[in-house]
C-alpha cells in the first residue's frame, strides 16, 4: 500500500547531499496580489509542490496526480502525473515544479493530490492544499499614513 504523508506548496526546495534531508523554502499559504486596471490571470513562479510518500513492507508502485481548482470549482491546472515507485525504497519525495499558478481572482484555490495504486483504475484523493488568493487595489505600500513602517502584531 502507498501512503501519503504530506504535501506542501513552496517557492523552492533543496535536498542536502550529505544527509538527504529536504528543506522547504517560502511555504505558500496565501498569495497577496496587488491588482492594477485588470485582475491578473496567473501568479509567476517558481513554485513547487513537494510530497512525501511511504509504503508498508511490500514493495509497490503507483501514480500520483496533482490538479488545481479555482474558487468556482473550475479546473485551472489539469492533472499532472507523477510516478510513485516504492519497489526498492520505503519512502519517496516527489517534487512538481510550476512556473506559474493560474488564478480566478480572490478566493480559495485548492490543489488536489490523488493516488492510484498500480493496476487499479480508481483515483483516491489523499490531500488538498488550499491557497487563499487575496487581491488588493493599488501598489503595495510599506508606510503607514503617519510615514512609519507598520509593526508586527507579534511583537519585535
Amino acid at each position: 500500500m502507498i501512503d501519503h504523508v504530506w504535501s506542501v506548496l513552496c517557492r523552492r526546495s533543496s535536498i542536502d547531499r550529505e544527509t538527504n534531508n529536504i528543506s522547504l523554502f517560502d511555504v505558500v499559504e496565501q498569495l497577496q496580489l496587488f491588482e492594477g486596471s485588470e485582475v491578473p490571470s496567473s501568479v509567476a513562479g517558481p513554485f513547487e509542490i513537494v510530497s512525501l510518500w511511504t509504503r508498508s513492507a511490500e514493495p509497490t508502485r503507483g501514480e500520483a496526480q496533482i490538479s488545481l481548482r479555482g474558487p468556482s470549482g473550475r479546473l485551472l491546472i489539469p492533472p499532472l502525473l507523477q510516478e510513485i515507485d516504492l519497489r526498492e525504497a520505503r519512502r519517496l519525495r516527489a517534487r512538481q515544479r510550476l512556473s506559474l499558478i493560474p488564478i480566478e481572482g480572490s478566493g480559495v484555490h485548492v490543489f488536489s493530490i490523488e493516488r492510484r495504486l498500480h493496476g487499479r483504475e480508481r483515483w483516491d484523493e489523499v490531500a488538498t492544499i488550499p491557497v487563499d488568493v487575496v487581491l488588493r487595489a493599488g501598489p503595495p505600500s510599506r508606510r503607514t499614513p503617519e510615514g512609519e513602517f507598520p509593526r508586527s502584531s507579534h511583537g519585535r
